[in-house]
């Protein structure tokens, strides 16, 4: 039997956005394994995966920062891992499951290499002299594993485009691909009830526009005081948290750390608003979509993917607080748009970013490499 390796950064991402992949790859008679980090591996996930046919693996990984010792474990644990399991190709996917995966499958011998670039982070965003140095050792890394990929997966243009100037893929490996994609069965449309209700689902970090969405809540609240502004998202450890999380109760934003479900909260808002400074292409604005709910979103890389501005939402300048403004005002001036532009966004949805479609092109790149 044909064996798969999914490598993961994050156990919950499993879920979340390769769920149906595995299901699929199962479903094509495959012997699918996943590695997620070791401290984040449980009972109750193990137990999730196994149901459909999937092993779960655990692996030490040191997500933060660049550490040559845990990264040299990290090589060597996957390195070990595929020596023991012997797959016939590998699947990374998020940037040191990409790398050191890559590099590990190569010195094992896989035959079939893939990864999935699903956006660039704060390396490739964030400013400074620590960054640029960390940004191109992250560049020469990158360069080195990709060499070795069959196919990289790209979640929008303008990362494929960038990948491809600074040399670190060849055009003929880059495959575009809408995101990962959204399950339309899951996430279905729901009559909006609170136009005047903004909702922004994010990690606490600059960015992905928090800032931004603090500033251009308390202008608004200065006009319309009944309109209602909730953020979801987990505390990052970034050196910005506390000031951001004193910002959001300045503004009187309801803050909720994490949640599993997010549908009810999307079902309850009116608009989906996500300021990002860079995205692959943002999985939570997807759903909102699927929800049938408008998008403001910047015009940045992964983000301008999803609005057809003036159509489905809007697109507005990274960093443009008035900008935000504007548009979250447009809506409270004009409730009924909320549900005109949902609907759009629902079509556009459908059209682009359905899960199996996504993973169809994912499959075909696949499948068909591995029988050449």
């Amino acid at each position: 039997m044909t064996n798969a390796l999914i490598i993961a950064s994050n156990a919950k991402s499993l879920m979340l956005f390769r769920y149906e992949l595995m299901e699929a790859l199962v479903k094509k008679g495959l012997n699918v394994f996943a590695l997620a980090p070791e401290t984040q591996v449980t009972a109750d996930l193990t137990d999730l995966l196994q149901k459909i046919g999937v092993s779960l693996i655990a692996y030490p990984i040191h997500n933060r920062g660049l550490n040559p010792w845990a990264d040299f474990k990290t090589a060597q644990s996957l390195y070990q891992c595929m020596k023991k399991l012997k797959p016939d190709f590998v699947l990374a996917y998020t940037m040191k499951p990409v790398i050191y995966g890559s590099i590990a499958a190569r010195f094992a011998k896989t035959p079939h290499i893939f990864s999935i670039i699903t956006g660039l982070g704060s390396v490739f965003i964030d400013q400074g002299f620590k960054k640029s140095m960390i940004r191109s050792v992250a560049s020469l890394l990158y360069r080195v594993a990709l060499h070795m990929n069959k196919s990289i997966f790209f979640q929008n243009a303008d990362d494929l485009q960038l990948f491809v100037q600074k040399k670190l893929v060849s055009k003929d490996r880059a495959v575009l691909i809408n995101g990962s994609g959204v399950n339309l069965e899951q996430f279905q449309v729901v009559k909006i009830t609170h136009p005047n209700h903004f909702l922004l689902i994010g990690r606490l970090l600059p960015d992905k526009g928090m800032f931004e969405f603090v500033a251009a809540t308390k202008r608004v609240k200065a006009n319309f005081p009944d309109a209602r502004f909730t953020i979801i998202g987990p505390k990052q450890g970034h050196v910005q948290t506390d000031i951001l999380l004193n910002a959001i109760h300045q503004a009187e934003i309801e803050y909720i750390e994490e949640v599993e479900d997010v549908r009810p909260y999307i079902a309850a808002c009116g608009v989906y608003v996500l300021p990002s400074y860079r995205e692959g292409t943002p999985r939570s604005v997807l759903e909102a979509m699927a929800m049938a709910r408008p998008i403001i979103t910047t015009d940045a890389p992964g983000c301008r993917e999803t609005v057809m501005d003036g159509v489905n939402g809007f697109l507005v300048p990274v960093k443009n607080v008035s900008a935000l403004v504007e548009k979250m005002e447009y809506f409270l001036h004009n409730p009924q748009e909320c549900e005109r532009m949902g609907q759009e966004s629902r079509k556009l949805v459908e059209q682009k970013f359905d899960v199996h479609q996504v993973n169809q092109v994912i499959l075909e790149t696949i499948m068909g490499q591995a029988n050449e």
